[in-house]
């Protein structure tokens, strides 16, 4: 058990050693860092973005800070973002390095031929985060967005000295407000189920009112109406889409009274023993 224990813990010494040690393979940076770095062979991971250059027999040339800038958040060039690193010898800035982009070559070219890759050479890292440096005249555009990113790069690697920054927040829930909550959901209390929107006496679009009025969609009308639609109303009223009128139901409607209304259709007349047409007296 002891030799078991002992042999785990050399496992987990050897995994951390190796990360240490992990060889990264940037190979967008590699021509910029052979030109800042004669020597160079391999790129070391030493923090979550930050890299040793060393050449073949391990020896550190320089460092090498690559962004922290999540999808979205970098600045945009003329045709999307430009993706960047900076070079350190002895601490100070030597040269910044064009990634992967989408940007018109010549535009580019113009960028390097005004050498502002070189324009914060023999910064720190803190004089980095504030240096001003004037875009290039007509790559406007592009040079602008590598003025903003190295100046995103030095204020991260500052807040996070090293370390992933937390992850980004998730998206906010959906809001109610007080007529209930979008897409369908169903109001909190006294609502409509099904995404009906509540009237008044009612519900809309197949909306069931919580309490009262009218089913599948019968848009109800006060206490002493009926129920539009042929729909049947909860307490009182007239089955079979009858409108309860006054002393009766009206369009073969038969009323729920024991003493007042008529069958079959038949319309209660204001004389008390009849019923015009034809109508027997309940």
């Amino acid at each position: 058990m002891q030799k078991f224990f002992l042999a785990i813990c050399l496992m987990f010494a050897a995994a951390m050693v190796g990360w240490s040690q992990e060889t990264a393979e940037l190979t967008q940076y590699g021509e910029g860092l052979k030109r800042l770095f004669p020597d160079y062979a391999k790129l070391v991971k030493t923090e979550a973005r930050g890299y040793a250059v060393q050449n073949a027999e391990g020896a550190e040339l320089g460092r090498l800070l690559v962004e922290y800038a999540r999808e979205g958040e970098k600045a945009r060039g003329f045709n999307g973002p430009i993706e960047l690193a900076v070079a350190f010898k002895d601490g100070k800035a030597v040269g910044v390095l064009i990634g992967a982009n989408d940007e018109t070559p010549r535009f580019l070219l113009r960028v390097t031929e005004n050498a502002l890759p070189d324009a914060w050479n023999g910064a720190t890292l803190e004089e980095l985060a504030s240096r001003e440096v004037k875009p290039v005249t007509g790559a406007t555009y592009s040079s602008k967005a590598i003025i903003a990113d190295v100046r995103r790069l030095a204020l991260d690697h500052l807040k996070y000295r090293g370390a992933e920054p937390p992850p980004a927040p998730a998206a906010p829930a959906e809001e109610c407000g007080d007529g209930g909550c979008e897409s369908h959901a169903p109001k909190a209390m006294g609502g409509c189920e099904h995404g009906g929107k509540k009237a008044m006496g009612g519900c809309e679009h197949g909306g069931k009112k919580a309490m009262g009025g009218c089913e599948q969609g019968g848009k109800g009308h006060g206490a002493q109406g009926g129920c539009e639609h042929g729909e049947k109303k909860a307490m009182d009223g007239c089955e079979h889409g009858g409108k309860k009128a006054m002393g009766g139901c009206e369009h073969g409607g038969k009323g729920h009274g024991a003493k007042d209304g008529c069958e079959h259709g038949g319309k209660q007349a204001i004389d008390i023993d009849g019923c015009e047409h034809g109508g027997k007296q309940a």
